[in-house]
């Protein structure tokens, strides 16, 4: 293969550099007026304009192309590689380079076009799959962008920037397992700082969407480490930390953030707001009013501000900048009900009712509201009025505290089931039933514990119960499915499975489960399907490697099949299905010598 040519755009930067010859070339061929202009061109691009004028072949278009390229001069170079391809319209290298341009230019649909040409003449070219893949995903076309990303790992299996393609596309897709396997991927391949940077970045945010709050804090403190002089960074770990109520720490993050970029607003205010919940709140005044003052039309500023003030005792200032804030968002519960605490404790109970009852309508739910409403209306000899808002307090205390130890009777029940102790687990798991009947995840949860004591008949109860409370959670609905097919009822478990799928389409375990069943059923096809789906879903998830490796060796893909069956066994070296399945090619390759080797 001739020497391939690659121009990376993206590095390319800078202006024009100093001519020797600051002539113009007038030249009679497709190139546009301001492109045949040499004023301010580099002696090379000069000469190759002079050499054109009495030889324009493709080479030297294509040169021209490149130098223009390489100044970001991109309309000129789309001009130039069209002229070359009009002369050598196979030229892979040409098309390649003019996609390259067209993509820098934000034509993107061309961009495509040009590139798809590349990958049919060349398809191992890797650059090309990976530009073609980023214009199909600036285009949104995430599966055909997909199947690009996925064709340049084949080509080169750690490609960092591959893999972070591969990523976003599984992150936007929703498929989170997916995403977080080639973000390691990615870190793996030891990419430049700047991929290193986002990888990490979207690992954490991953992480935190997930609920996996000590990962993501985890991944931030690697890229602090990483970054150390990046606001950036810094202001994503204190968040992290912010939203995990872990204020001490987020505080010296938040400090060297506005350190390292002093413009920064939003770490200005977040900062503000960690030193109230750490009652500094002498300390938060400035950094709110220099907040204000560059965001002036912002109401959470003035909310803020009169917060700080309002902790402070100091009421006077408080009540302008709450009214200020009111202004500009009249439906803030928080603005309303701090309002009313103001007024209320400056003696004009009459304006301080005004203030809660519009906060208590905003938000019914919340018991500030209605506790402060049941001493105003007693203040106002109101007995009636303001017995109806102590009930109503105590209701909202009642649902509010209920909620509260239902979540703590929940995450204890995990604990136990975690830490091996499914009779204790369930235990809890029945008392937290009693608080909240209808609660799907619980219901699943107790599943799970009856499940490890045997209680087969307890399990299938709870599990039932789940997928009628939460049809649209995903885990009962496969759970059961896998009850239904051990009790041979096919068609039951197949509607659960399909159930569990539609509720996550990302789910690698349903569709693997589905696999399994067609498998069964002969349909060979549709159980590959399925479980191509399953590992594209999640990388790392044995059984569907397996069962995929079983169902292309039956259909005779042996080498195929043996690749899926040993990526089955690195990510889970005791997977019985892939153990059968690699000796059962092992003995076909035994009983037909003159096959093609399997390992």
């Amino acid at each position: 293969m001739a020497a391939l040519l690659v121009i990376a755009l993206r590095d390319m930067a800078g202006g024009w550099p100093p001519a020797d010859d600051q002539s113009n070339v007038s030249l009679s061929g497709p190139l546009p007026e301001a492109c045949e202009s040499t004023s301010g061109a580099s002696p090379q691009l000069v000469a190759l304009l002079k050499e054109v004028k009495s030889h324009p072949t493709a080479e030297a278009f294509s040169a021209i192309g490149l130098q223009f390229a390489k100044q970001d001069q991109h309309s000129c170079a789309v001009a130039a590689f069209r002229a070359a391809l009009e002369r050598a319209p196979s030229s892979w290298k040409d098309h390649y380079n003019l996609g390259l341009a067209l993509a820098r230019m934000g034509d993107q649909k061309q961009a495509a076009a040009e590139l798809r040409m590349v990958v049919q003449q060349e398809p191992d070219y890797f650059p090309a799959r990976h530009a073609l893949g980023l214009a199909l995903q600036s285009l949104g076309d995430l599966d055909a962008a997909g199947e690009q990303f996925q064709a340049a790992l084949k080509i080169d299996p750690h490609s960092g920037a591959a893999s972070f393609g591969l990523a976003q596309i599984y992150e936007a897709q929703g498929k989170n397992s997916a995403a977080l396997y080639y973000l390691h991927q990615t870190l793996a391949s030891h990419p430049p700082r700047s991929l290193l940077f986002q990888a990490r970045l979207t690992s954490a945010a991953i992480q935190d969407r997930l609920g996996h709050g000590a990962e993501a804090v985890a991944e931030l403190r690697k890229l602090v480490t990483s970054f150390p002089d990046s606001a950036e960074a810094h202001i994503n770990l204190a968040n992290a930390y912010s939203r995990h109520f872990r204020y001490a720490e987020a505080k010296p993050e938040y400090q060297q953030a506005l350190r390292l970029d002093p413009g920064n607003n939003v770490a200005r205010l977040a900062l503000a707001k960690a030193l109230l919940e750490l009652s500094e709140n002498s300390a938060a005044v400035p950094l709110i009013e220099d907040y204000i003052h560059n965001a002036p039309g912002d109401f959470e500023g003035y909310l803020v501000l009169g917060q700080a003030y309002r902790r402070s005792n100091d009421l006077a200032k408080a009540e302008p900048q709450l009214r200020h804030s009111l202004a500009l968002k009249p439906d803030s519960y928080e603005a309303h009900y701090m309002l009313g605490m103001v007024l209320a404790a400056t003696g004009r109970i009459e304006e301080a009712v005004t203030q809660m009852e519009t906060a208590e309508k905003l938000n019914p739910r919340a018991p500030g509201a209605h506790y402060e409403l049941s001493v105003l209306y007693k203040k106002k000899n109101d007995a009636r009025r303001a017995e109806g808002e102590a009930k109503a307090f105590q209701q909202a205390r009642e649902q509010a505290e209920n909620a509260r130890t239902f979540d703590l009777l929940r995450l204890k029940g995990d604990d136990l089931l975690q830490k091996g102790d499914p009779q204790g687990a369930a235990s809890i798991y029945r008392e937290a039933i009693t608080l909240n009947p209808d609660d799907p995840g619980v219901h699943y949860n107790l599943s799970l514990a009856l499940a490890k004591l045997g209680d087969g008949a307890g399990e299938k109860e709870e599990l039932e119960e789940s997928v009628k409370l939460g049809p649209g959670v995903p885990e009962p609905h496969n759970q059961l499915g896998t009850l239904y097919l051990a009790e041979g009822r096919v068609s039951e478990a197949e509607q659960q499975f399909k159930a569990a799928m539609a509720a996550d389409p990302t789910f690698a375990e349903a569709k693997n489960n589905l696999g399994t069943l067609y498998g069964r059923m002969g349909k060979s096809s549709a159980a590959m399907g399925l479980f191509r789906e399953a590992v594209q879903t999640n990388p790392e998830f044995a059984p569907a490697h397996a069962n995929l490796g079983l169902v292309l060796a039956a259909m005779g893909k042996l080498t195929e099949a043996r690749q899926e069956l040993e990526k089955a066994l690195q990510l889970d070296p005791k997977n019985t299905t892939a153990l059968a399945g690699l000796q059962m090619l092992k003995a076909q390759q035994a009983d037909s010598p003159r096959a093609k080797p399997v390992n």
